[in-house]
């Protein structure tokens, strides 16, 4: 699902009307989707509803869901906060209420009658800005918005609440605050904004017939990582096919003292897809797992005496990339000399593509002024922690705006940089990003960044690109999880277990 900025929204919306679909239409089927979904899952029937009704689209998406309220509630009320809505097709729609029964009042008029509404509603709808925001609200709205906050009532959003701009999610003093946002054709970029929730409260989408070719040609760059996605970048596989047609995946991973990370990025690796993964590890760790994980093949590397790889292990670990199509280094490596000049070597080289995560993110901190010229195509998924360390910011600024970091990020590595967390935020060096709203707090605990960065190695084994193959694999894991929690409860969920759940989501996208 795409997210677009105000301008891509009114380009998609002009693109529409090209093919014969009026603004008035989708204005209807906006208003009316709002409406069917506060009576299906908020059961406003039989309540007192009140709809807030500016003068310009948003307000005619007010006056299309009061349309449809007014058969199934007991009383609505439409309040115009600064006139009749003025836009040809906004106005429309308001003249269509004018025979239905719905109480209509002017906050110029009759500013007591306004507020002894809103004081007695059960639900109240904001359709007073939409997209074109920005700057301040008007005191006499402000003084309207504020007695909205003080009531008891369910609050629901049209689009997105007034006095939020659309493309920063910045919010204007008196900013209308919702229990719910009921968003039409595509998420905003203010729905993902870091203080959008306070504001928007629970964000829910309806489609209103705008194809996607529309959003194509107003040139949008962010999505939502769903289903439809995923099924898009992943092929069926064909009947007659062979291992050697979905990659060969390297994982450089593990210690003695982290040999779960080794397993669990290897397993996922082959979760994902690849036809070969090759786990290169301290040779008494790679005799350990060995019976373990008997999918994977093993190349055991020299070690020291506290179990970690060593450097003389190069030559050995450069002779086995050719023929491979993706690598992973970093998960339980260490952060020692050694691992550092293997990285190194990997970085360097220029045709195999690398995920780099854990301890390789730790050490790239350390020699980010080299590291930074590498010459392969490069994925790196740090969590708030480990981008602290990368850039030298304080975590607490960092979370200021995920996707900003997660582009400067991008932009600074050339790479595709995945920011983990709640809401994982993907972002490529072209200005492309992804937003992942699978997961739960379950996956809140060791294991489950090892088992990410090897499902992103195992799509990227078989060419997937980079930040799909990113983007995708953060959409597998949280969906595994939301699948396996249901077995152990978000405290107890292990990664191993949303390791198992992988094969169910698989089997759900190819039913």
């Amino acid at each position: 699902m795409v997210i677009v900025t105000a301008a891509q929204m009114k380009s998609a919306e002009q693109y529409v009307e090209h093919l014969g679909i009026s603004m008035q239409l989708l204005m209807e089927r906006a208003g009316y989707s709002a409406a069917r979904f506060m009576e299906k899952e908020l059961n406003c029937q039989n309540k007192q509803v009140v709809l807030l009704c500016g003068k310009g689209n948003n307000g005619g998406d007010a006056c299309a869901a009061a349309h449809r309220l007014i058969q199934s509630c007991s009383h609505v009320t439409l309040i115009l906060t600064d006139g009749q809505p003025v836009t040809r097709q906004a106005n429309a729609m308001f003249e269509k209420l004018a025979d239905t029964g719905a109480e209509i009042v002017s906050a110029a008029f009759d500013k007591n009658l306004v507020y002894r509404r809103i004081a007695s509603a059960d639900f109240l709808v904001d359709g007073v800005f939409g997209t074109g925001f920005h700057g301040a609200l008007d005191p006499d709205l402000q003084e309207i918005l504020s007695a909205c906050s003080q009531s008891a009532a369910v609050k629901v959003a049209l689009d997105l609440p007034s006095g939020m701009e659309a493309d920063t999610g910045r919010t204007a003093q008196g900013c209308f605050n919702a229990d719910y946002t009921v968003v039409f054709g595509a998420y905003k970029k203010c729905h993902f904004a870091e203080q959008a929730g306070f504001s928007c409260g629970k964000i829910h989408l309806e489609e209103i017939g705008i194809p996607g070719e529309a959003y194509q040609v107003s040139g949008v760059e962010a999505y939502c990582t769903d289903e439809e996605l995923v099924r898009s970048i992943i092929p069926r596989r064909q009947e007659r096919c062979h291992k050697g047609e979905f990659g060969r995946a390297l994982c450089l991973c593990g210690s003695l003292s982290m040999s779960g990370a080794a397993w669990l990025s290897a397993s996922g690796a082959l979760k994902a897809g690849a036809g070969l993964v090759t786990l290169a590890a301290p040779k008494s760790l790679a005799a350990a797992l060995a019976g373990r994980l008997i999918e994977a093949t093993y190349l055991p590397l020299p070690e020291d005496e506290d179990g970690f790889v060593t450097a003389d292990g190069l030559d050995r670990l450069t002779g086995a990339l050719p023929g491979k199509t993706a690598v992973l280094a970093g998960c339980g490596l260490g952060m020692t000399d050694g691992a550092a000049c293997l990285i190194e070597a990997l970085l360097m080289q220029e045709k195999v593509p690398v995920v780099l995560d854990a301890d390789g993110l730790n050490l790239a901190a350390r020699h980010k002024d080299k590291w930074k010229a590498h010459t392969c195509p490069l994925i790196l998924t740090p969590h708030p922690g480990e981008l602290e360390r990368l850039t030298g910011e304080p975590e607490a600024v960092l979370r200021r705006d995920r996707r900003r970091q997660a582009e400067e990020l991008a932009r600074s590595w050339n790479a595709v940089a995945v920011l983990k967390g709640h809401e994982t935020v993907i972002c490529a060096p072209d200005g492309r990003c992804y937003y992942n709203f699978t997961g739960n707090p379950g996956l809140a605990k060791g294991g489950s960044g090892d088992l990410l960065a090897g499902l992103i190695a195992g799509l990227l084994a078989q060419g997937v690109e980079p930040a799909e193959a990113a983007a995708v694999g953060t959409w597998l894991l949280g969906t595994a999880a939301d699948k396996a929690v249901g077995d152990s409860g978000e405290a107890g969920l292990l990664a191993s277990e949303t390791a198992q759940a992988v094969g169910q989501v698989w089997a759900s996208i190819h039913r």
